[in-house]
């Protein structure tokens, strides 16, 4: 009786092995093994992108910009966005990250405190798309 029972299992063990590994044919020229529904998802060609004029290299700081004089802001001091840049949502509406490499601009920073009104002075950094605090009023 084990015997049959096993012999039972082994073949219904094989036949779904069977029915399961199943090669087919496609309509767009793939071979699908297996699961039916593998071979309804729509093939797709991995495109290469061309390197394009970006956004970032658009703002990205060229010598030149650095050499320019700095230009004032206003904004409300949103805070401290890591150990080196602050966010300041500009007095325009729209939020903009700052490198502060000057200590004397970190500490009136941390005086006024976030949601502070501020009026600053800022440049350009060779390479960077963030500019830099020069000056705190």
């Amino acid at each position: 009786m084990k015997r049959k029972l096993l012999a039972a299992a082994a073949l219904t063990a094989g036949v779904l092995l069977i029915a399961g590994c199943a090669k087919r044919e496609t309509g767009n020229g793939v071979t699908a093994w297996g699961d039916e529904k593998a071979s309804e998802v729509p093939v797709t060609e991995r495109v290469r992108s061309v390197p394009s004029d970006t956004a970032e290299e658009k703002n990205t700081a060229t010598e030149k910009d650095e050499q320019e004089q700095p230009k004032e802001g206003k904004g409300t001091f949103d805070g401290w966005a890591d150990s080196g840049s602050v966010e300041i949502k500009m007095q325009e509406g729209g939020y903009q990250t700052f490198f502060v490499e000057d200590d004397s601009v970190r500490e009136v920073l941390n005086q006024k405190g976030e949601g502070s009104e501020i009026t600053f002075t800022y440049g350009a950094v060779e390479g960077q798309i963030n500019r830099k605090i020069i000056s705190v009023k």
